[in-house]
């Protein structure tokens, strides 16, 4: 093969990998900022998507009522305790309350949770004015990959979560852009991509997490670089080079 040819392949060759290689080092305003499509002075009709409760959940279950003593017996004890004291959704979706015997939960709201013990008690004739509330206790969700939280993130006293209070500031190492969502809903598992880039996802199904979804965040170019042999963009230009050279040098 010609002289000529070969060095006109290396020296595409070396083109190609410094273009690929200035791609994956220059970001744009885009790629880093949150929802740099807003348009500010708009606004939007706030969406809440009420959660559901799945089964592995520990309910706070409390029964009150004008005369504390006439629900006391549907009542766990107060006790201060670093163990989580509640009802256990079982895996067949019920939850099993003093005098009350199993009560079905799973798939349904808090809302239609408490509605429902509130109508046990007084078909039942145990309490005249009952008022449930309900909580999940153990509601958390995941998050994994680059970021700068902790790897477990509770819900708040309200049993509400945000996709920005769960990941906080994104480390630079991460890419905002392509953000996975695993969720467990309805029996299946669903995959989803969140871009916290774009202000649409606020008025998603996937802003206000649900317990148990697992968040990954994914690491960018140069990161992914640094984890393998070649460390960075001069390693991988180096070792072409002196590849081209010793070749050059053997072809004379």
């Amino acid at each position: 093969m010609n002289k000529a040819i070969i060095k006109s392949i290396f020296y595409f060759i070396f083109l190609a990998l410094t273009l690929q290689s200035c791609k994956s080092i220059i970001t744009t305003r885009k790629e880093v900022e949150y929802f740099n499509d807003v348009k500010i002075g708009s606004q939007d009709k706030i969406l809440y998507f009420e959660n559901k409760i799945q089964i592995n959940d520990i309910l706070s279950i409390r029964i009150d009522e004008l005369l504390p003593e006439a629900v006391q017996p549907y009542n766990l004890p107060m006790e201060v305790t670093n163990q989580l004291s509640g009802y256990l959704v079982s895996y067949e979706g019920k939850v099993v309350i003093p005098r009350l015997g199993p009560v079905e939960v799973a798939g349904k709201t808090i809302t239609q949770v408490e509605a429902t013990i509130n109508k046990l008690l007084i078909d039942k004739g145990l309490v005249k004015e009952p008022n449930s509330i309900v909580r999940i206790i153990n509601a958390r969700v995941t998050v994994v990959g680059v970021s700068n939280v902790n790897s477990i993130v509770s819900f708040g006293i309200n049993n509400t979560l945000t996709i920005l209070q769960a990941v906080g500031n994104i480390a630079p190492a991460g890419i905002k852009n392509d953000i996975v969502l695993i969720r467990e809903e309805d029996g299946q598992r669903i995959y989803r991509k969140l871009d916290i880039t774009k202000i649409d996802l606020v008025n998603s199904p996937y802003y206000y997490l649900k317990q148990n979804d697992v968040i990954y965040i994914k690491p960018n170019g140069p990161t992914v670089l640094q984890s393998g042999w070649l460390t960075s963009v001069g390693s991988i230009l180096s070792v072409f080079t002196s590849s081209l050279a010793l070749y050059l040098l053997l072809s004379r």
